[in-house]
């Protein structure tokens, strides 16, 4: 059963099940991020296959954790993309200063918890802070160790 925690009004949740999650296309992509994990603790990003998930892609923002701690979006679906007004792919967290002031707590938490989280909450760093959203967080890692890359999937209403 879900665990949830509150930060702020809104709500993440760092303990839930596939039958927990409410939205089909989360639901596919947490299915999806198991089956490519299998044994091991964490997929890596080289596991990620996209024409696997390719209904889901427009929904998936994939991050890279760099040595010195800092994010590098690599990837931003088209969904992501619309919901915050900015196409952000290339950039370091730290050089959007709206975003990393609410997600950089988020991003730090999967580095330093090695675990997936879900988050709902209002989107305030968008031009279209009247939208609410889910997201899941899913770390990755190359030596099934430290994690060094996150992939989300992002829901918006």
């Amino acid at each position: 059963m879900a665990k949830d925690q509150t930060m702020s009004k809104n709500k993440f949740i760092d303990r839930f099940e596939i039958a927990d999650i409410s939205i089909d296309k989360m639901k596919c992509i947490y299915k999806y991020w198991l089956k490519i994990k299998g044994d091991k603790s964490f997929p890596s990003r080289e596991d990620i296959n996209p024409a696997d998930i390719a209904s889901v892609l427009p929904h998936i923002t994939l991050v890279r954790v760099e040595n010195d701690g800092r994010y590098k979006l690599t990837l931003v679906g088209s969904e992501n993309v619309r919901a915050n007004g900015e196409d952000v792919t290339g950039k370091y967290l730290d050089e959007i200063p709206l975003l990393h002031n609410v997600v950089k707590e988020r991003y730090d938490w999967v580095v330093e918890n090695k675990k997936p989280y879900i988050y709902q909450g209002d989107l305030k760093w968008s031009k279209k802070s009247y939208l609410d959203y889910s997201i899941i967080g899913l770390p990755l890692s190359n030596d099934n160790d430290n994690v060094d890359g996150i992939m989300f999937a992002g829901f918006y209403y």
